[in-house]
């Protein structure tokens, strides 16, 4: 009976992780319960120390702490992923591209175009870097930091949180800085020359289409130092996930 409340809390934690992380929104919920029982095979090993629940309604809770836990960690990974969504989307509102939506297939909501794009960079970053395998990983050892059936509510996680959130905040306000700053010094500079010609109408003759093609052809020729200084925010959603579970590196 024993193991099998061991697989039981490791397989909550897990699906809790993966209910939050970037990327699984789109999944549905067979197909994330369909990728958490192979996951909660290979982590089962590292289960120890195993707190048993005395009671039924004990058993119940400590399976719900576990969900908490795992979620808690994957909310810290989509926030500092996020930064490079926000950052595409303030990038697409100074632009003139926040017009057109489309459907965000992470999200399931509508955004603008470069928020989408930049959605999909990041989740392609995040593969790409193995971040998510460092995810499971930090997950596994948070089994011997903090036992399943513990009943142990970690108090700093709150505090965890809104540093991420703030962080990421930051950071995507830091990403898209160049490109917001050209789109203001274009604007600045139709809106002199319309003063200059007032009757050429320039702002809504060529202004839009002026600022659209220099916004993007910035933000095209900015993009591998764009990507290159998101790599380090990936580093931080592990740790910090990491430092929910009291894993430390």
């Amino acid at each position: 009976m024993e193991p099998l409340i061991a697989a039981m809390m490791a397989f909550s934690r897990l699906s809790g992780l993966l209910l939050a992380m970037p990327g699984t929104a789109s999944l549905p919920p067979i197909a994330r319960l369909a990728l958490g029982l192979p996951l909660t095979l290979v982590l089962y090993p590292a289960v120890e120390n195993l707190h048993l629940p005395a009671t039924v309604p004990l058993l119940i809770a400590g399976i719900a702490l576990e969900v908490a836990t795992g979620i808690t960690m994957g909310m810290v990974v989509s926030m500092m992923v996020g930064a490079l969504t926000l950052a595409g989307e303030m990038i697409s509102v100074n632009v003139g591209l926040s017009m057109a939506q489309m459907l965000d297939p992470l999200t399931h909501s509508r955004n603008d175009i470069l928020g989408s794009l930049c959605s999909m960079l990041a989740l392609g970053l995040l593969m790409a870097t193995d971040t998510h395998l460092h995810c499971i990983q930090v997950l596994g050892r948070s089994f011997h930091t903090f036992p399943p059936g513990s009943l142990l509510i970690p108090n700093h996680a709150v505090p965890i949180l809104v540093r991420a959130s703030a962080t990421a905040l930051e950071s995507g306000i830091e990403l898209a800085g160049p490109v917001v700053a050209f789109s203001f010094l274009t604007h600045l500079a139709i809106s002199l020359l319309g003063r200059m010609a007032p009757n050429l109408n320039i702002f809504f003759g060529v202004g839009l289409s002026l600022n659209l093609s220099a916004g993007l052809v910035v933000f095209l020729i900015a993009m591998p130092a764009f990507l290159y200084a998101f790599l380090p925010l990936l580093d931080q959603a592990v740790r910090r996930a990491g430092e929910i579970a009291g894993v430390l590196f």
